[in-house]
């Protein structure tokens, strides 16, 4: 997660100046700690373990990129390189925490029939963003002296948290959309997000395929989860990971 670009950010044209992503990753930030403060912040010492565990990689993942993204526009590139030592572990507990955490929300979904339809869904998604975050973690890896691709794809990983967390705010008291509905209204600010940033990087003529490759698969995300969540395969192994 470094960069070894000797170039000055003052330097660059201005077409190739890196959008500041720490602004909307800030905005990513505040949109999960709003949507999970009732569930998680809000009582952090009543969590079991898999959601205490998982809750905080998550968010030590997306307060990382925010760090990460303002050094590199700061031109701190040794701490930049510093603080991606600690990410890359961090990383992988993200994705470990998540196979625990998805089953303590089918065992709720087994124990509350209400639930189980909407925990098979919510985990058709974690399974499906998890594949995505991963793969764009490799890239990222791989492309550690392409800026272009390397930035980019970092921060689209925080894209996939949006959903399930303003989900939630929907679903909320202020709110009170159903939570299949708010889920999938949900999707809308990462397509915003999305759409702007690939637009800007039309306008500022900068090659990018990892912004229309994360928009097309929270589209494909938003299209299949509630199909793949009740087809027999799915329902098997969702009630074999719950036992």
């Amino acid at each position: 997660m470094t960069t070894a670009a000797p170039v000055s950010v003052e330097s660059l044209p201005k077409r190739s100046v890196p959008i500041a992503e720490h602004w909307w990753l800030l905005a990513v930030f505040a949109a999960v700690v709003t949507g999970f403060w009732p569930s998680f912040f809000k009582h952090l010492r009543a969590q079991d373990l898999s959601h205490s565990l998982h809750g905080f990689t998550s968010t030590g993942w997306l307060l990382g990129l925010v760090l990460q993204s303002w050094l590199m526009a700061t031109g701190a590139r040794v701490w930049h390189r510093r603080v991606a030592l600690v990410m890359i572990p961090m990383a992988v507990a993200l994705v470990v925490t998540a196979v625990p955490m998805m089953q303590a929300m089918l065992r709720t979904g087994q124990a509350q029939p209400g639930f189980q339809p909407i925990a098979r869904m919510l985990a058709a998604y974690d399974a499906a963003t998890l594949l995505c975050f991963t793969g764009l973690l490799s890239v990222a890896l791989v492309n550690v002296r392409r800026p272009t691709i390397h930035r980019r794809a970092l921060s689209a990983t925080a894209l996939y948290a949006i959903p399930p967390a303003l989900a939630r705010f929907l679903n909320g008291p202020s709110i009170g959309l159903d939570f299949t509905v708010a889920l999938h209204a949900s999707f809308a600010l990462g397509y915003l997000i999305l759409g702007w940033l690939i637009v800007e990087d039309r306008r500022r003529n900068v090659p990018d395929r990892v912004y229309p490759f994360t928009l097309v698969s929270l589209v494909a995300i938003q299209l299949l989860m509630s199909p793949v969540s009740t087809s027999p395969w799915w329902v098997a192994l969702t009630d074999a990971m719950s036992r």
